[in-house]
């Protein structure tokens, strides 16, 4: 074979590999938005990073990065719709606690992108070991330029004789480069602001990323809709259910990846949440159009939207970037009314940075895992949810009354591998060993560890003074996950969506209360909601903060949910619809369909306006954040604007003769509905806890 053909076998692949890795990258990122333009995109970047180029090593050590970078956003995309970004980065230290969601994310053929790399890196190889002498020693030298550089050459000392190594001519790199350096500044910059260049430079991976980097370094790039919030928060005497819960104890549960459809649902002849149904039938308020509003910091952020009324912030997790900042929700507003406060969850208290952020959020006592000791079968993310909940109930009955009770359940988390002891919830044969099974076996175990704590509360003597309210942080069956989107479509009969996935239950009972209230409300509602409906059922005259939400019980209520995370920027529900917006941030490139069915609706100039209203608001949340905005409004006097929030010390694991006796589950209502007998969750009652006294207490590390 002639120097030429070798060269050709080389330069073809390089190029193939190329192709093949960007081709693979945009099939599994399911790009449906400007594919081939794309594809063809990065492809002619890279190409032209090559020709640019002498030194084929460097070249190649780039792209080498750019697959890895290929790598990394599939396995984001999968699981978040999108491509990463330079503000996650503040996350990045709880990789280690979320290997096992890491794995769930891993399919084989996001591998295949190395194909390409391996290629790459024969063809660079390959050509760069080819040498041969130049015709009489003489080439094609543009003036001014000696043989030697026009041909990237150096002379063989030992012969005499030129050797020409594979290159461009340097002219031809110029242009090259020159042509790479204007696509990449047309595409980033964008001087034009044509809607077409702003599409693709946010689905094509190079593009996207080095303007996710200017708009995160110089703000340039940032798209700014105005919104301004109403605050029509109003207090109605006259109806019944303003006021219906004032001095009562609060109890909300955050139920991890607690998702509405299974409320009220049989599988395999089995109901899926005997318990939550039996507190549906009565005196709860049951919202089923209420959604998580979450941002980067997932169940985090899904406490702080509940607690704050404000969304959280898409560069990291709230709790770390904005610790030190002063808020004013549910917790402090409470205090102001004679309550006391405690959080509690079963890991470790220094996960999403709450040990330090529970200062300023207002919460004067804090349990986490070294508080609890496990007494069934624990689960791979610690205690389960039956023995976490029934041990709070004797911490939260060492409260002094009225309290709120922040309590955070873990059992129900990817990916859902539940130990076989904790629930004997039966799977069809086509659904073991999938994360749909798992969930639903999960899931079924949570509602019954739910039971527990109503049976613990009931024995306590809390339960007839409490309002018990119980929400889902976020989703845990992803529409990213085909296998997901397959079962979950069966399931409901048909195409499951993102706004299936949102869609989580709130209910909010209030036993033997002295109006009715047993209802479900169907205005769409979401986490910022929670703080002013709750204020509203506790009789708040007026809600002193600033907030965002809504309270889901005013009338004439026209529901309205912003979406940021898992739906694009600028996405939000209605009581009727959905609107999805589209990677490259243009409303015309959005879609909508109407919720419970697969139609899909014309976009209108009232769609424009809520997608500008949802974008704008998501904006706000970040303004208010970055600047502080609640301690100018309400700490400008130099009131205290943090607790010292008293952490509760590892206690000595009892020994078997030590143990209390197991807690026999009992029923739902007094004597009426469905008990919460599901499942053997090793539920037991942990005696009497340490007393948390008001002294402050700086525990050791977490136990688990």
């Amino acid at each position: 074979m002639d120097e030429r053909k070798k060269i050709a076998v080389g330069a073809l692949a390089i190029f193939g590999g190329i192709l093949l890795s960007c081709a693979l990258f945009y099939v599994y990122s399911d790009l449906q938005l400007n594919f081939f333009v794309s594809f063809l995109g990065t492809a002619l970047l890279l190409t032209l990073l090559f020709l640019s180029h002498r030194r084929l090593f460097l070249s190649c050590g780039i792209f080498t990065a750019v697959t890895v970078l290929m790598f990394a956003d599939m396995m984001f995309h999968s699981y978040y719709d999108g491509y990463l970004t330079v503000e996650l980065l503040g996350s990045a230290k709880f990789l280690g606690d979320v290997t096992d969601v890491i794995v769930l994310l891993l399919r084989p053929g996001f591998f295949a992108v190395f194909l390409g790399t391996a290629m790459v890196w024969a063809g660079t190889v390959f050509l760069r070991r080819l040498e041969w002498p130049a015709v009489d020693g003489k080439t094609e030298a543009a003036e001014g330029e000696s043989a030697a550089d026009e041909n990237s050459g150096a002379v063989d000392e030992s012969g005499g004789e030129r050797i020409v190594r594979v290159g461009l001519p340097p002219r031809k790199r110029r242009i090259c480069g020159a042509a790479l350096a204007a696509l990449l500044a047309i595409s980033v910059i964008n001087p034009l602001q044509i809607p077409y260049i702003q599409s693709v430079s946010s689905t094509e991976i190079i593009s996207y990323h080095i303007k996710d980097i200017v708009k995160n370094t110089t703000g340039y790039g940032k798209i700014h809709y105005d919104a301004q919030m109403s605050m029509e928060y109003a207090a109605d005497e006259d109806d019944p259910l303003f006021g219906v819960a004032q001095g009562r104890n609060l109890i909300v549960i955050q139920a991890e990846a607690l998702q509405n459809f299974v409320v009220g649902q049989t599988y395999n002849g089995q109901v899926i949440t005997p318990v939550l149904n039996s507190l549906v039938e009565k005196d709860t308020l049951y919202f089923d159009n209420y959604y998580m509003q979450i941002a980067a910091g997932n169940t985090s952020d899904a406490e702080f939207a509940t607690n704050n009324s404000i969304y959280g912030s898409n560069q990291s997790y709230t709790y770390e970037l904005y610790k030190d900042n002063a808020y004013r929700g549910l917790p402090w507003l409470l205090m102001e009314r004679g309550y006391s406060t405690v959080a509690m969850h079963g890991y470790e208290r220094q996960f999403w940075s709450r040990d330090e952020a529970y200062e300023t959020q207002g919460f004067e006592t804090f349990i986490d895992a070294s508080g609890f000791t496990p007494k069934g079968t624990t689960t791979r993310w610690g205690i389960n949810d039956s023995d976490f909940l029934t041990q709070s109930v004797s911490y939260l009955k060492e409260q002094e009354e009225p309290f709120y009770g922040f309590l955070i359940t873990l059992s129900c988390h990817t990916p859902f591998e539940l130990p076989r002891k904790l629930s004997d919830f039966k799977l069809k044969k086509e659904h073991e060993g999938t994360l749909f099974g798992n969930y639903l076996r999960s899931v079924h175990y949570a509602d019954a560890a739910l039971g527990d704590l109503i049976s613990q509360l009931k024995k306590e003597g809390l339960y007839d003074d409490s309002v018990i309210a119980i929400y889902g942080d976020h989703f845990g069956l992803s529409v990213s996950d085909p296998d997901n989107v397959k079962y979950m479509s069966e399931f409901l009969g048909r195409q499951y969506r993102f706004s299936d996935a949102a869609n989580i239950p709130l209910l909010i009972h209030i036993p033997k209360a002295k109006e009715p209230v047993g209802a479900t409300v169907s205005a769409a509602g979401g986490q910022m909601d929670f703080l002013p409906t709750m204020a509203y059922l506790l009789g708040f005259e007026e809600l002193d903060t600033l907030y965002m939400g809504r309270n889901l019980l005013a009338k004439d209520q026209q529901g309205f949910v912003v979406q940021k995370r898992y739906a694009k920027q600028g996405s939000f529900i209605t009581d009727d619809y959905c609107y999805m917006a589209s990677a490259d941030e243009l409303f015309e490139n959005g879609k909508a369909y109407r919720l419970k069915s697969d139609e899909e609706l014309e976009l209108t100039e009232e769609m424009r306006r809520l997608f500008e209203l949802s974008y704008g608001t998501s904006e706000l949340a970040q303004e208010y954040l970055d600047s502080d905005a609640l301690r100018e409004l309400y700490y400008a006097d130099g009131r205290p604007d943090r607790v010292k929030t008293r952490m509760v010390p590892v206690k000595k694991k009892p020994s078997q003769e030590e143990q209390p006796p197991a807690v026999t589950p009992g029923a739902i209502t007094d004597g009426e509905g469905d008990g919460s007998g599901e499942g053997d969750g090793g539920q037991g009652d942990t005696g009497n806890p340490p007393v948390v006294t008001p002294t402050a207490i700086t525990g050791g590390e977490s136990a688990v």
